[in-house]
């Protein structure tokens, strides 16, 4: 296929079309046209896709047939349809509007779980670039957050994620780093205000106790002093052992098998 014509392609026209991709969960089943000159290059499971198959898939404008499922600790978890699509779409884009094209998804009023759903996605379709590129985005916006209202709206939204191991184990760990920072700034807050005579007035008394409590539980740390109730450090430490093993051995890139796709390494 010559450049020319490989530039002129678009998304979900079946000119020139080989493969015909399916997703979404029952009831929101979508089927668009793709080019495997196109999407193969920039996701490995796909490209496993049309490597195993038939002689003839392709022969005669015939055009081949793919089903994005995935399958979870042995559950079935079909994914969104206009996730699937929005990240199909996206192959078709030169990769300088990637900044933009997350940049329109996080202004959206649902901006993070549609970013979420977006991330799901390229663990499915193993596409390891983007997948960090999103994982990056998300992150520095979270983190430009503040706020308790702000905060507890965007936690909300784990229960969008939960039991979806590509994306659970991220979420969690990146509000934990949201809790922190927020923690932090208010610490610096009443600090900045207590030392100021004509600003103490405004720190509340519980702001004032929380404050104390804070510095004791630092001076406690520091000293490793073990007084008290224990579970929080153990909680704490199996939290990190947790985040350790996340990506390494929890998260499993599925591979295509002919009719549908594992959890399963591409080493």
């Amino acid at each position: 296929m010559s450049s020319n014509i490989e530039s002129s392609l678009k998304f979900d026209d079946p000119q020139f079309a080989d493969l015909l991709i399916h997703c979404g969960r029952p009831g929101d089943r979508k089927s668009v046209h793709c080019h495997r000159v196109i999407v193969c290059p920039k996701s490995r499971l796909l490209e496993k896709a049309c490597a195993a198959a038939p002689e003839d898939a392709f022969a005669g404008g015939k055009k081949f047939e793919i089903t994005v499922d995935t399958y979870y600790d042995d559950r079935e978890r079909p994914l969104a349809s206009k996730g699937v699509c929005e990240v199909l779409k996206f192959l078709y884009q030169p990769e300088s509007t990637t900044d933009r094209w997350l940049r329109e998804h996080w202004a959206r009023r649902r901006g993070l779980v549609d970013l979420l759903s977006i991330l799901d996605v390229t663990w499915t379709l193993a596409m390891p670039d983007l997948r960090n590129t999103v994982r990056c985005f998300i992150s520095q916006k979270l983190l430009q957050m503040h706020g308790p209202d702000v905060i507890a709206r965007t936690i909300a939204v784990g229960a969008d994620v939960k039991n979806t191991p590509s994306l659970e184990g991220f979420f969690v760990c990146e509000t934990q780093q949201l809790l922190l920072k927020d923690k932090f700034l208010k610490k610096q807050e009443t600090m900045m205000l207590l030392r100021d005579p004509e600003q103490r007035s405004k720190v509340s008394e519980r702001e004032y106790q929380l404050f104390l409590h804070e510095m004791w539980c630092n001076y406690r740390s520091d000293h490793e002093i073990k007084i008290g109730d224990r579970k929080s450090s153990e909680d704490a430490a199996a939290w990190h052992e947790r985040l350790a093993a996340h990506d390494a051995d929890v998260l499993r890139e599925p591979e295509w098998t002919g009719t549908r796709m594992r959890d399963s390494d591409f080493d």
